[in-house]
């Protein structure tokens, strides 16, 4: 079997971080990146049992007339790196294919794969139109609510002509009544792209002004937003071959002051409304089944205190795709796989997150922090999720191990190793 990984471009620079494909891959199967990865970076992966050989890496990089375009799109319009693909993929009786979402591109691209193969293709995540459909927030909160999810009081507002920024702030303002402060986010976004908090009525016009400027939605979720005590990710998978509905991971995620995702933790503290919460991403994932869906399926919750005391908790959202927990926690599995073969201990915890540095480079980052990557048998280590944050000025990592109380004291050491490289970047700015 062999394994195509596709990244496609969704709205904001999600090519940039296609290398995280490699953690979903080993040995023997194929991945498509919109960039050469690293070679270093990959030749430690590969001595771990983790990820493609390097000549089974296909980049395609954005030409002047691919720029944006999903990685299915440009590899079929580049004749040599599609015939590059169909030779190697030839042999496979069976040909897998693991995209990040599924859409019409991938759709389109599974079939001319199967048309030109003597073997079998199957797309992973099945019905794209599907997928699409739900990939927008309101249409995941309306299906919430018809399968008796909770969800937050709110409404939405399509924006058609300018009077409707006007209806958009009164939908605020109606819904600061419920807890006095509000979040609003766009139909379509990642990573907090898209996302607004209003506090008072006096942040309602500054509001609609940043959206007007900043966002290209026309329709937008208006939500009250509550005092959240945990926001725990849930990852759901149909099986393509059985349509069997799995839990894949239970994470907790960590977000920065402006909502921005900026991490997963392992594992998360259950306040008791964790079997709640997987039963009710089980009720969607049958309903998506049904549809035809398959493959990873991710939900966001958020925990909250009642007025009159304990937690409740309702769905914020819904990823109908592969989302960060998901490459971080198949690491993750793999690396415990790894401790079995060398006789080594467990892995309890991991923490995903990124991390502030000046390196630029997987080899920088093995000189600076060398000592701390993670080897088989050890008992705490971290592994590069992606390299592609060095852009960025940080470095995303998952830390694992054996026990919770190791990942302080490698967080503390991977700090004090990566903080004098900012310190320096800094001092040369100034």
């Amino acid at each position: 079997m062999a394994c195509a990984s596709l990244a496609p471009w969704r709205g904001c620079e999600l090519a940039h971080y296609s290398d995280r494909s490699l953690l979903f891959s080993k040995p023997g199967d194929l991945v498509c990146l919109h960039a050469p990865p690293d070679a270093s970076y990959l030749a430690y992966l590969n001595r771990l049992g983790i990820g493609p050989r390097l000549a089974d890496v296909i980049s395609c990089p954005d030409l002047p007339d691919t720029a944006g375009l999903p990685m299915a799109a440009k590899l079929g319009r580049d004749e040599y790196l599609w015939r590059q693909l169909v030779e190697s993929l030839r042999p496979a009786e069976e040909v897998e294919l693991q995209p990040y979402m599924t859409t019409r591109f991938e759709t389109e691209f599974a079939q001319r794969l199967q048309d030109c193969l003597p073997g079998t293709v199957q797309l992973i995540g099945g019905n794209s139109a599907v997928l699409e459909h739900f990939d927008q927030k309101h249409h995941a909160r309306q299906m919430a609510l018809a399968l008796g999810i909770p969800v937050a009081p709110g409404e939405v507002i399509e924006i058609a002509k300018a009077i409707d920024w006007y209806n958009l702030g009164n939908a605020i303002r109606r819904q600061l009544c419920h807890t006095g402060k509000v979040i609003v986010r766009g139909a379509c976004g990642n990573n907090g792209s898209s996302v607004q908090v209003v506090v008072g009525t006096h942040e309602v016009t500054p509001c609609i002004e940043r959206l007007r400027q900043n966002d290209s939605n026309i329709t937008y979720l208006v939500e009250a937003m509550f005092e959240v005590t945990s926001s725990p990710n849930i990852g759901m998978f149909i099986d393509p071959q059985t349509r069997d509905v799995s839990c894949f991971s239970c994470t907790q995620q960590v977000f920065e002051r402006n909502l921005d995702h900026a991490g997963n933790q392992y594992p998360l503290k259950d306040s008791g409304q964790l079997p709640a919460m997987i039963a009710a991403a089980e009720r969607f994932m049958f309903f998506l089944r049904d549809l035809g869906v398959t493959g990873h399926i991710g939900f966001d919750f958020c925990e909250y205190k009642l007025p009159a005391g304990g937690i409740s908790f309702l769905m914020a959202e819904l990823n109908p795709r592969i989302n960060g927990a998901t490459y971080s926690q198949t690491l993750f599995a793999a690396l415990n796989q790894i401790q079995r073969n060398y006789g080594g201990p467990s892995l309890g915890s991991f923490y995903a997150v990124n991390m502030s540095t000046a390196l630029n480079s997987f080899s920088a980052l093995e000189d600076a922090v060398g000592e701390l990557l993670f080897k088989p048998g050890q008992h705490q280590g971290f592994v590069p999720r992606n390299l592609s944050p060095f852009t960025e000025g940080k470095c995303s990592v998952v830390m694992v191990a054996h026990q919770a109380e190791g990942l302080n004291e490698l967080h503390s050491q991977l700090s004090a190793k990566l903080q004098p490289a900012v310190m320096r970047r800094a001092a040369r700015a100034a």
